[in-house]
């Protein structure tokens, strides 16, 4: 076993998946909770209300967290330049399998991001930054990408009762264990919140129960 597979349970998890070799995978959510990581989900048909958040996008586009890239590839179908980024060399050799052409292997908190008009925060993404603090800096930077009236896509599920709610996780597959990692939850009125000192602004929103679907933009210079 390489330390790369050790170390990625959730990439190895969504490989296997695509190949048809399924069994389940686990998030565990510290003290000890553990959860159903539903792998189908990565692979499911892009919904009407993605879609019609989707049709918003001007390209370049940069898919933040994009595992099998089905937004970017999405995206690429219609002629837009879509670059899938993931810290996940599993995840991303498996988007390209699938045919997504242009990919960054990075971790979109730290390093330079490429120029693009629009960046995507779909599937609840914005929880890679961990924490506030962190999410405020990823916005930030994000917006410095994006540059003056750049766009962002955001999706996610609120956390019951709250705004936002931190998570120490870790993924579990087969006999693999990954590192514990913080993970933030938020609501849409929290993430407009924390994007709003970068300068990102609400321009479209929908709601479903808990999960929502929003575009914001920038209203100038950052």
């Amino acid at each position: 076993m390489t330390a790369a597979l050790a170390a990625d349970p959730l990439g190895a998890a969504m490989v296997d998946f695509a190949a048809g070799r399924q069994a389940p995978a686990w998030l565990r959510v510290a003290p000890g909770r553990r959860l159903t990581h539903d792998l189908a989900a990565y692979f499911a048909p892009v919904t009407a209300h993605e879609r019609a958040l989707l049709d918003l996008v001007e390209g370049p586009v940069l898919d933040v967290g994009c595992g099998p890239a089905r937004h970017a590839r999405l995206l690429q179908a219609r002629g837009l330049r879509a670059i899938g980024l993931d810290r996940s060399l599993l995840a991303l050799g498996l988007a390209r399998s699938l045919g997504l052409r242009h990919w960054l292997h990075a971790d979109a908190r730290f390093g330079p991001l490429p120029a693009v008009r629009t960046a995507l925060l779909l599937d609840g993404n914005i929880g890679l930054a961990g924490t506030p603090d962190a999410a405020v800096e990823l916005l930030h930077r994000l917006a410095t990408a994006c540059g003056p009236g750049g766009q962002l896509l955001v999706g996610g599920r609120a956390p019951r009762h709250k705004w936002l709610r931190p998570l120490v996780i870790r993924d579990e597959y087969r006999d693999l264990v990954g590192p514990w990692g913080q993970w933030l939850q938020a609501s849409l009125p929290a993430v407009i919140d924390l994007a709003h000192p970068a300068g990102w602004r609400l321009q479209h929103a929908v709601t479903a129960g808990a999960h929502y679907w929003a575009a914001l933009s920038l209203d100038g210079p950052c």
